[in-house]
């Protein structure tokens, strides 16, 4: 799957933060509400820790809105053979 062009990493660096948590980072999409932050001593590091974090989010959230298409076909094929057995 193509990379999601709307979905950021924004990140910041604290002056008073706890040692090794001197870097925040959160997931930003204007599709989907994260109020989650990420820490870790250097930039390179919360990038990635948002990263893995969103992308095991993004495979979840396909897979919910897989099933949900698939739960929705079959209750429309349902919904068409009762429909059709009234006809008859």
């Amino acid at each position: 799957m193509a990379p999601d062009p709307d979905y950021r990493i924004i990140t910041c660096l604290s002056e008073n933060s706890d040692a090794g948590k001197e870097w925040l980072a959160r997931v930003t999409h204007p599709r989907t509400r994260l109020g989650i932050f990420f820490e870790a001593p250097n930039e390179a590091e919360v990038i990635i820790k948002a990263s893995e974090f969103w992308e095991q989010h993004r495979k979840e959230r396909e897979e919910n809105w897989r099933k949900r298409d698939e739960a929705r076909a079959k209750a429309e094929a349902k919904a068409a053979r009762k429909t059709k057995a009234e006809a008859a």
